[in-house]
């Protein structure tokens, strides 16, 4: 009889970014200071740990996102013709678990 294998395996991963985004903001509207829009440098971790049943039929993961939790510029510009100035924002932070199972 065979003995049945499992897997465990872990990922941290860091973004970094040094300096606006979108220096060109200022070229298309000068009404709004690009400090306003730009995304100033940051790091960003997220990590998790994930467990694989035999043959890889199931796993479960933890995950967590932006351990940092911070507040983040996904992107930024100015509406060409209303002139206001929109902003996405990045998620916060985020945890939770993952079930997979495999047929």
């Amino acid at each position: 009889m065979r003995a049945a294998l499992t897997e465990f395996s872990a990922i941290v991963g860091n973004e970094w970014f040094f300096g606006p985004e979108n220096e060109r903001l200022t070229a298309y509207n000068d009404a709004y200071p690009l400090d306003d829009l730009a995304q100033q440098g940051y790091m960003m971790s997220n990590a998790s740990l994930t467990w694989r049943g035999p043959e890889n039929r199931y796993s479960v993961a933890v995950y967590i996102d932006n351990i940092e939790n911070e507040t983040l510029k996904a992107t930024s510009f100015v509406q060409p013709i209303v002139g206001l100035p929109v902003v996405t924002l990045e998620a916060p932070r985020t945890y939770g678990i993952r079930a997979r199972f495999n047929f």
